[in-house]
């Protein structure tokens, strides 16, 4: 079946030239309510070429693309702080509690409601101890008592097998 109006020869009434004529009478990029030709192109009211994205495509999807980096970017970095002062906060708080609960070495176990039971649990039930004041009333063999505070300063010390107290001289020591 022959198509009448044209052929590659051109036709029966329509020549290549009257064709090619047709086609340049219409009009090309008009506005998007105006029948027309559409060229490749940047243009407003041209067609972008099907193989590549427009420039201004690709530079609206490299600037979304770094907004979303940079925003991902300062949210983590936000967590991250928030994470870090919390456990910050909660570390010196640990710290200041353990601290406060603490025995104090110049307390000599006083700060425990029974030091003499702390002693013992430490193993020191028999271990030597220094007493400054008033004579003890039952020391240990191994013991030692300071009397006063006034020179001369007497130290006293009790033997090891007998609970009697003996002045320490410089030659005992």
């Amino acid at each position: 079946m022959s198509n009448p109006w044209f052929t590659e020869s051109g036709g029966p009434g329509i020549s290549a030239p009257q064709i090619a004529a047709a086609i340049a009478a219409i009009p090309a990029d008009g506005a998007a309510n105006v029948p027309s030709l559409r060229t490749l192109g940047t243009g407003a009211q041209q067609a972008a070429a099907g193989t590549a994205p427009a420039a201004a495509q690709a530079a609206a999807i490299a600037a979304a693309a770094t907004d979303a980096t940079t925003k991902a970017n300062a949210a983590i970095a936000a967590a991250a702080t928030d994470a870090t002062t919390k456990a910050n906060a909660a570390q010196s708080a640990a710290i200041a509690t353990a601290a406060a609960d603490a025995l104090q070495k110049a307390s000599n176990l006083s700060d425990l409601s029974d030091a003499s039971a702390a002693r013992t649990n430490l193993g020191l039930a028999t271990a030597i101890r220094f007493t400054h004041g008033t004579e003890p009333s039952s020391p240990n063999p191994g013991d030692i008592w300071q009397e006063g505070d006034a020179a001369p300063v007497k130290i006293w010390a009790t033997t090891y097998g007998t609970y009697g107290w003996k002045q320490l001289v410089p030659a005992d020591v």
